[in-house]
């Protein structure tokens, strides 16, 4: 036992006790060697590239609605509770907006996810991995219909010498005689 002492002295030492589970303390403390192997670098995305995920376009979609109807439904009680409180509603016109903007936007993202799908459903397998390939220019020469940008994706990928196989055909003429037919 050390008696007190005004003086500062240095305390006797005493093993350390770890915790439970808690490794020791190394007595090499040298640091390790560098790495031999360059840190994992992701490549950068391809800009030039135009896809969709139909299952995700769809839950997107289906999410913006009811992104829509809260709009829509909210919008209104907390302008008549600030118009009570005698605040401003000027700003709520904001959220009027990205309801009418989501309300024009969600009819085209349902013929792109529509167009994507007629694709890979009636026309071929689906890409690997849930992402499609989506040509824009494709789409807007096709106006829209999912029809028209499948048969010409689909005939796109043929060699201009070779010859459309069955299976195209038989789509292509199911397709013709549903455009002629009328419709009831």
């Amino acid at each position: 036992m050390t008696t007190p002492s005004p003086v500062p002295q240095q305390s006797p030492e005493q093993p350390r006790v770890h915790p439970p589970g808690d490794p020791p303390a190394r007595a090499d403390t040298t640091p390790a060697p560098p790495s031999l192997t360059p840190p994992v670098v992701a490549q950068p995305p391809d800009w030039g590239y135009s896809g969709i995920d139909p299952k995700l376009m769809g839950e997107f979609e289906r999410d913006l609605g009811r992104a829509e109807a809260t709009l829509g439904r909210n919008e209104p009680l907390i302008r008549r509770t600030l118009q009570d409180l005698n605040l401003d509603t000027s700003r709520l016109t904001a959220m009027r907006e990205l309801g009418n903007w989501i309300g024009a936007t969600r009819p085209e993202l349902r013929r792109r996810n529509d167009t994507i799908q007629a694709v890979s459903t009636e026309w071929g397998p689906a890409a690997p991995g849930g992402m499609s390939p989506f040509d824009e220019v494709l789409y807007n020469g096709a106006s829209g219909d999912a029809d028209v940008y499948a048969a010409a994706a689909k005939l796109s990928e043929l060699d201009p010498s070779s010859e459309v196989d069955e299976k195209t055909v038989a789509q292509l003429e199911k397709r013709r005689v549903t455009q002629i037919s009328p419709r009831r």
